[in-house]
């Protein structure tokens, strides 16, 4: 097959890292001619020199949703360079992609902020404005209109995401297909330190995150002086830019309780596992996050959200909290620090439910395989 692979609305977050793994899997692939579209912030992370003859890598400078304008000189280019090229079929990592090619199309999609709207933080929490509301669900209108017109096909993390999918857009469930996240390849000969605890030290928790508002980082405001008051001795620590944790955290700078350590690489992703004890993870909207098969495949047990997304990925491999409760977080806490055993069972099941995800050679080796699969029923 001759396959676009488009990238050119991505910016940050994990939707960069995980296209960055499908094309460095895709190599693996060698029967296929590859033609890859990168955004600005894509272009940084993917040394295309490295790459063999049947790569071919176009920068595309501006973002498409940046103006009216941007974008209608971004549908102008990709569809010039589709009638160049004439590929077989178009891959968006993520989308939608605001461009509806000729070729049947393969549209990722992982966006819960639009796809879990009835969610509670949403509700009560994001949606605090009618001006918030409406710009909100006019912006959520254009882009589930804009997936739904220009995909042939949609692939999603979890079958969760896939159901939302389907009940969101009117969209045929046999043309939704789920292709798991995993762990990144750093992984694979990540250090074991085993899951026992530093002896006497804080249990210490980390919260790999970024500062997007469904992050839920405000609950540490509520929920350190509740632990102190209980005396329990433990220490969270995050990986924000100093300057946001700054703002966020005033009262914290020096507080041995909040430590900051910064953003970190994917490969420095086993380091930070190898030196904390569990995964701490309020997020109150995701649909998918690679930090619960990275916890599982690091041997150390995960304490999250009481939510449908948290559920669907971790079943048991997991202790749950309300995460608008800072009681039931610091409860959660005590619980599964004081509790050896529990901690051990919740490692257990961790390896064995890592296992159902895809790896990362699977997932690429599937969504190939998705595209094949409908060019020989369309023949």
């Amino acid at each position: 097959m001759k396959i676009f692979i488009n990238t050119t609305n991505l910016k940050q977050g994990g939707s960069l890292q995980v296209s960055a793994s499908v094309i460095h899997e895709l190599v693996k692939f060698s029967g296929h001619e590859y033609h890859i579209f990168l955004s600005p912030q894509f272009a940084a992370l993917v040394d295309t020199g490295s790459y063999p003859v049947n790569f071919h890598f176009y920068n595309i400078p501006s973002n498409p949703i940046s103006s009216f304008k941007n974008l209608l000189a971004f549908r102008k280019k990709m569809s010039a360079f589709e009638r160049g090229l004439k590929p077989d079929f178009v891959l968006t990592m993520f989308g939608p992609a605001l461009w509806k090619p000729n070729a049947p199309h393969l549209v990722g999609f992982a966006n819960g902020l639009y796809l879990y709207d009835k969610s509670k933080f949403i509700q009560d929490i994001w949606l605090n404005t009618p001006l918030k509301r409406l710009y909100f669900y006019l912006r959520r209108s254009i882009l589930l209109f804009e997936l739904k017109r220009e995909a042939s096909l949609i692939w999603t993390e979890t079958q969760h995401a896939k159901n939302e999918i389907n009940k969101a857009l009117n969209f045929p469930g046999g043309k939704i297909f789920v292709v798991s996240n995993t762990y990144g390849i750093a992984y694979n000969n990540a250090p074991n330190r085993g899951n026992a605890k530093e002896m006497n030290g804080p249990f210490t928790f980390l919260y790999l995150t970024a500062d997007y508002p469904h992050k839920n980082l405000d609950i540490f405001n509520h929920l350190l002086p509740l632990l102190k008051e209980r005396n329990i001795n433990c220490r969270f620590r995050l990986t924000l830019p100093a300057e946001v944790f700054q703002k966020r955290f005033p009262a914290y700078q020096n507080d041995p309780m909040l430590v900051n350590i910064g953003p970190i690489s994917p490969s420095d992703g086993p380091k930070a596992y190898h030196e904390a004890d569990a995964l701490f993870f309020p997020s109150l909207i995701e649909t998918f996050s690679a930090n619960y098969p990275e916890a599982m495949i690091s041997g150390r047990p995960i304490i999250t959200s009481d939510l449908d997304f948290a559920h669907d990925i971790c079943m048991d491999a997991a202790l749950y909290f309300n995460p608008f409760e800072p009681g039931s977080i610091a409860e959660t806490i005590e619980t599964l620090i004081n509790d050896a055993a529990l901690r051990q069972k919740l490692v257990e099941n961790g390896k064995r439910r890592v296992l159902e995800f895809d790896t990362a050679t699977k997932r690429a080796e599937k969504l190939l395989n998705i595209m094949k699969d409908y060019l020989v029923s369309n023949r």
